[in-house]
């Protein structure tokens, strides 16, 4: 049977994605953790084992900070397109640089744009940058409509990746343009 599906964005997706944590060596305890997950998913077709069994499921959205052409994740991403004849909707969190000057906004809208470029149809901005832009006591998040419509204009659906839950709360409430 498969799984859900929900639309975001005008994009339908599963309501489960498959995550990349523990094919990129994000084991979130410890070095020796992070160095196991790497070594195992360094070959591609171990990737593709592990996407080949959401894929069966229908679970066709992948989340992950990058998809880069050359990279273990993405050429297990593509073998197993390749079997099931179905392409996997690209889902990035990407970490951007946020001080606030034109090199740093350049040097963030250059990343965006080639999280593009690499085949990302939707763009949360990683809860680390995120965050770096939020300010309590105004309830706001200064400076992310810039960011959002950098991925706006970069063709791909803007949204947040969020542990803080005042990314939340002060996007529905200011009306920032999050999918």
């Amino acid at each position: 049977e498969l799984f859900p599906r929900t639309e975001v964005g005008g994009i339908s997706l599963p309501c489960m994605l498959a995550g990349t944590n523990w094919m990129l060596g994000y084991s979130h305890t410890g070095p020796a953790a992070d160095e196991m997950i790497k070594n195992r998913h360094g070959d591609p077709r171990n990737v593709a084992a592990v996407l080949d069994a959401y894929m069966e499921y229908g679970i066709d959205a992948i989340m992950g900070p990058a998809f880069d052409s050359d990279s273990a994740l993405r050429k297990g991403m593509f073998l197993t397109e390749e079997k099931f004849g179905k392409k996997m909707t690209q889902i990035v969190t990407p970490i951007l640089n946020m001080d606030d000057n034109a090199a740093a906004r350049k040097e963030a809208e250059d990343v965006i744009k080639k999280c593009a470029a690499d085949g990302a149809e939707i763009c949360l901005i990683h809860h680390s940058s995120a965050e770096q832009l939020v300010n309590k006591n105004k309830q706001t998040m200064d400076r992310l409509p810039d960011y959002l419509a950098m991925i706006r204009d970069a063709g791909m659906v803007p949204g947040l990746s969020a542990h803080m839950p005042e990314l939340v709360l002060y996007s529905d409430m200011n009306e920032y343009d999050v999918e």
